[in-house]
């Protein structure tokens, strides 16, 4: 098949169209502040009270939420406060408080700074410290980061709460929330067209910045990817421009996927 190249005026047009595109997806109809309410509440009800299992899913569901809700995290610090004067021999309860001082992270909330430093100096578990100093070190990240997840929640179109989230970090000079932002398009939005839209315009504006970092070179091949697994003919000249980068990898990756369309 022949390649379709974009002259620059061509890319440039598409970029601006597709990205404005993007940019409203978020605005298309008002969600009710009730569907955030209902989110942190769901959350809270599990790290109050539900087995070890289903907060463990919450903490993973939580990474990428950029939800900072004290409703959330306040029952996060009282068990870890409550638990961590145990040794390494008591590996269950070692493990579970781990997750809970990583995840006490994921609120990007300062105020919960000083119960990790509590925990640090004075529990006897050598395996728990480590994973607090790692709380502690991704704390500040994530101040930074949540209110960027965040932005303009309470616009997004009923029931597209993830797709905004996603959309946030695609839109953000971020290299590590950019990355995410396109992992997560990739894993739960494939399918869906006007993620897809969004992932080319972001392919378009980021495939040439910040090239000598891996996080954001990462992003970019992940949309790549999703171009390509995507199935729609229509952004193989996308990934035919893309094909002409300077880096090796995303020139190989964009080569790779546009034989897919």
């Amino acid at each position: 098949m022949k390649r379709q190249v974009m002259t620059k005026t061509q890319l440039g047009a598409q970029l601006g169209m597709a990205w404005l595109l993007s940019c409203c997806l978020v605005a298309v109809s008002w969600a009710d502040q009730k569907d955030l309410d209902a989110e942190v509440e769901r959350y809270a009800k599990v790290f109050s009270g539900a087995g070890f299992g289903a907060k463990k899913q919450a903490l993973h569901d939580l990474t990428w939420a950029g939800i900072s809700d004290p409703r959330v995290y306040d029952p996060i610090e009282a068990q870890l406060l409550a638990g961590y004067q145990i040794t390494d021999k008591d590996k269950t309860q070692v493990e579970q408080l781990s997750y809970l001082a990583k995840g006490l992270a994921l609120s990007g909330n300062s105020k919960y700074k000083a119960p990790l430093d509590k925990v640090l100096a004075e529990t006897p578990s050598k395996k728990l410290k480590k994973h607090v100093t790692t709380g502690l070190q991704r704390l500040p990240d994530y101040e930074k980061w949540n209110p960027i997840i965040s932005a303009n929640l309470d616009q997004a179109a009923p029931g597209r709460l993830g797709q905004a989230r996603a959309l946030n970090m695609l839109d953000s000079d971020v290299p590590e929330l950019f990355r995410a932002g396109a992992k997560i398009v990739r894993k739960y939005f494939i399918d869906d067209d006007e993620m897809i839209a969004a992932v080319n315009a972001s392919l378009l504006k980021n495939y040439q910045r910040n090239l000598d970092n891996k996080a954001q070179v990462d992003g970019v091949n992940h949309l790549i990817r999703t171009l390509g697994e995507s199935g729609k003919s229509e952004y193989r000249v996308t990934l035919d421009n893309v094909s002409l980068s300077s880096n090796k990898k995303i020139a190989k990756y964009a080569l790779k996927y546009a034989g897919y369309l």
